[in-house]
């Protein structure tokens, strides 16, 4: 984790998106991760506005440390409001139902946060410095990653229409709701 990054923001920032890849980097299983892909509702070749939401980000960025360069820290800021304004709008309401989504707002705010100083709080964020915005991103991945592990090993043993109501579920609530019902259908079993 070179410079504060995640190995998902890094491989959001510097590589190509796709949905197995993003998955993989986030801590999701080999085998979920191929699952998840092979069975997307919403893939990148579908929305290839994600791959262009990432290249807005880096823009923003780029734009940013033009202004960093000429001391201009106000409209550097701004650019940092615009970039997590995007970010939010990506990973919340009916776009916000699939993680691939909620990972790519993530990333674009990663993104922009990089060039504001770490330390300074900004009005933006509600008074909160980037680095404990960064803070609390690393925080919603591990705490995703339990109910990412449980489904992956509970989903092998679905049946059918278990499988079909999971989906149906994840249109009406998101992934993490459908998977989160269907673990709770499932509790372990104690020898």
């Amino acid at each position: 984790m070179a410079g504060g990054k995640s190995q998902f923001d890094t491989y959001i920032i510097e590589n190509t998106l796709d949905s197995e890849n993003l998955y993989l980097s986030s801590g999701v299983s080999p085998g979920m991760s191929a699952t998840f892909a092979a069975n997307r509702d919403i893939t990148l070749e579908e929305h290839p506005e994600l791959e262009t939401f990432k290249r807005l980000a880096r823009a923003i960025s780029d734009a940013q440390q033009q202004y960093l360069n000429a001391g201009d820290t106000g409209s550097a800021a701004n650019l940092a409001q615009m970039g997590m304004q995007l970010g939010k709008q990506i990973e919340s309401g009916d776009s916000g139902k699939y993680l691939i989504n909620q990972f790519v707002g993530l990333a674009i705010e990663s993104i922009v946060l990089q060039q504001l100083n770490p330390n300074t709080s900004y009005d933006f964020l509600g008074g909160q410095t980037p680095s404990q915005i960064t803070q609390q991103h690393k925080q919603q991945k591990l705490a995703l990653r339990p109910t990412l592990s449980a489904f992956d090993a509970l989903r092998p043993s679905l049946t059918d229409d278990e499988i079909a109501d999971y989906y149906k579920r994840k249109e009406i609530y998101g992934e993490v709701e459908a998977m989160k019902r269907t673990i709770q259908q499932h509790p372990p079993t104690n020898p």
